[in-house]
């Protein structure tokens, strides 16, 4: 039993989720008694992008009070797309009292505060922590050291050599300091640890992609010989692993301006076989970002289209009408379709009023954005409470990412000008609050130049903070899919992330 519960381990910690949910289920049927293998298996189905969080509940209504149960509870929670942020850390400490001498539990208790914590409380954690080492402690050290900025290569190779001193056969031994190189344009180096890293692991699509990454950047390939490598290394991948998710990605994404047709085949292959899965809703999000940037497109040439902004109308509302697993998504989504209504000159304002508040709870990011419809909205609708409304939200949702940043960042003089740029934007706002009974000079002209006034130096503060933000640290809910870099690693919410 010992032995199928190391098996499913390896398996996660090789970044083969897919793979070992499935080996773990099939391993299930031999032992259906062992708790921690159904942990371990149940981290990952959470980890492949399926919601765990119900498997886990289940099992710890089977085994109240199991300390395995508590586990998989906590690793169910961590990547949870909607609850991680505010559930996980909790559970995550709660399993690791459960389990004071396990190192699995103690490694756990790590990642729960390396994807979801604040950087201080993890750097405290790692050195400092409260459980017993192990190579995967040390390999997620190395993951939240490579978000540290200018680490050098002395410091990640050595947490490398302590992950694999401690076992020879720790994939992120190899990948991580791989991927690092890669980030540094040192492709013919990294291709050399991430195939070592493969060697462990060979059918981990995330390093795969990786992989397929470096042959793109390798100088002393040719383009002929870049295709081939690459294309071979899909059909394997996708040969062992074509049932997986993960891997229909990682081949449709490298596929996209490569294989054109395998590029629109493995999309179609991915909405219909798994149309629940998060990698299904980055695929339907892609194609509807390649709609609003063709409308984009055509707007710049002024070439309008009315049939094709009608077609992205209705896609719009499809995604919207079936949410995607990530909230955060939905932003992107009911902005968009809000610009479609404010390009319509001839859209009736209560048309624009209602655009901008079914976008304004979904936005979390583009708070610059979110400014710049409240002026819309006030200059071009008599509806300037309800602007008003949009803006003091604006406003609140700068304040928590400048909170978030404080906790999250160790620069806090980068948090300090954050802070400042608060100052100037709750400055601003005041023009856009309601006149008192009776004040004088605030009539309905004067009340809408506040709110254009006010937003405007709203707008500018928010897109100083993201400045400051992306040069003080990781943002963590990136939009849009992209190669991961190094200061995706440690955080949540990318096919490729570290931990």
């Amino acid at each position: 039993m010992a032995a199928a519960v190391d098996r499913v381990r390896r398996g996660y910690h090789g970044r083969d989720w897919w793979g070992c949910a499935r080996e773990g289920a099939a391993l299930r049927l031999q032992y259906p008694d062992s708790a921690p293998l159904q942990a371990w298996t149940l981290l990952c189905v959470a980890r492949s992008g399926e919601d765990a969080v119900p498997l886990a509940d289940a099992m710890l209504s089977e085994r109240p009070g199991d300390p395995w149960a508590l586990f998989a509870r906590a690793g169910a929670l961590i990547d949870h797309p909607a609850r991680g942020e505010a559930e996980s850390i909790p559970a995550a400490r709660v399993a690791q009292t459960a389990l004071p001498d396990h190192p699995d539990a103690t490694w756990q208790l790590a990642r729960a505060l390396v994807v979801h914590g604040a950087q201080s409380d993890a750097a405290a954690f790692f050195a400092a922590p409260p459980g017993p080492a192990s190579a995967q402690l040390h390999a997620l050290e190395l993951a939240f050291t490579l978000n540290t900025p200018d680490v050098d290569a002395e410091r990640v190779f050595a947490l490398a050599e302590q992950a694999r001193a401690a076992d020879p056969r720790c994939v992120d031994a190899e990948f991580l300091p791989g991927l690092w190189l890669l980030n540094r344009r040192r492709p013919a180096e990294a291709e050399v640890l991430v195939r070592r890293a493969l060697e462990l692991s060979p059918h981990s699509a995330s390093m795969r992609s990786t992989l397929w990454s470096a042959i793109r950047q390798a100088d002393h390939r040719d383009a002929a010989d870049k295709r081939a490598a690459i294309e071979a290394d899909m059909r394997l991948l996708l040969l062992t692993r074509g049932d997986a998710p993960e891997a229909l990605m990682a081949a449709r994404q490298v596929s996209q301006d490569m294989f054109k047709e395998t590029y629109e085949a493995l999309t179609d292959e991915l909405v219909a076989r798994f149309p629940a899965h998060q990698q299904a809703d980055w695929a339907r999000f892609e194609r509807l970002a390649a709609l609003w940037q063709a409308r984009y497109e055509r707007r710049q040439k002024g070439a309008p289209d009315p049939a094709a902004d009608e077609q992205l109308r209705r896609e719009l509302d499809a995604f919207i009408a079936r949410p995607p697993s990530r909230p955060a998504l939905l932003g992107n989504v009911y902005q968009e379709r809000y610009r479609l209504i404010r390009d319509d000159e001839a859209a009736a304002p209560e048309a624009l009023l209602a655009a901008v508040q079914a976008w304004a709870p979904h936005e979390q990011r583009n708070i610059h954005s979110l400014a710049d419809a409240a002026v819309e909205l006030a200059e071009r609708t008599p509806y300037r409470s309800e602007a008003e409304a949009i803006a003091r939200l604006a406003l609140q949702r700068l304040d928590a990412r400048v909170a978030q940043s404080r906790a999250a960042f160790s620069d806090q003089a980068v948090v300090d000008s954050e802070a400042a740029f608060l100052s100037t934007a709750l400055h601003g706002a005041s023009g856009s609050r309601p006149a008192r009974p009776g004040s004088a000079g605030r009539g309905p002209r004067g009340a809408r130049r506040g709110v254009v006034a006010g937003q405007a130096r709203l707008a500018g503060a928010v897109r100083a903070h993201g400045r400051a933000g992306r040069g003080g640290g990781p943002d963590r809910r990136r939009r849009g899919p992209a190669r991961r870099g190094p200061l995706a690693l440690a955080r949540r919410g990318d096919s490729a992330r570290s931990r």
